[in-house]
């Protein structure tokens, strides 16, 4: 039968020690770091694109409620300078309208006067018409 042996051989433990040291630099120096170097890249720029994308879209909502504020005052102001435009040209729509109207007032009581004028002027000329008339149709209706 066989014999199991639990006491440990120092040379068998050095060889295999040293093979175990050989295989471990080996497979460190051609596959892990490589590896390594590989996935910490990857990683690295997955990542990094993931934090400059969030980066990025944090700035940009920055911006945009920036131009938003922006924005709301800028239709602030213009809706209070319309107002202010509004109001001025009311107000001088107000003095044009009443500047015509005393205008239309003064020619019209001119227009009257003159129409008042030529009717009282005519007025007089009336009795030496009809004298005429009379005249002309008495000779005419006589004959003479």
């Amino acid at each position: 039968m066989a014999s199991l042996n639990l006491v440990p051989n120092p040379s068998v433990m050095i060889v295999q020690t040293g093979i175990f040291l050989a295989n471990f630099v080996i497979i460190k120096k051609l596959f892990l770091e490589p590896y390594l170097k590989v996935s910490d890249k990857r990683a690295a720029v997955t990542t990094g694109g993931v934090k400059d994308a969030d980066s990025i879209v944090k700035s940009n909502l920055e911006s945009q409620a920036r131009i938003d504020s922006k924005m709301s005052d800028v239709r602030d102001e213009a809706a209070k300078l319309r107002q202010l435009a509004q109001s001025e040209a009311q107000k001088e729509a107000t003095s044009i309208v009443s500047a015509a109207e005393v205008d239309a007032r003064l020619t019209v009581s001119a227009v009257r006067e003159e129409i008042q004028q030529n009717s009282a002027e005519e007025r007089q000329k009336i009795p030496a018409i009809v004298e005429e008339l009379t005249g002309t149709v008495f000779q005419k209706v006589l004959g003479v």
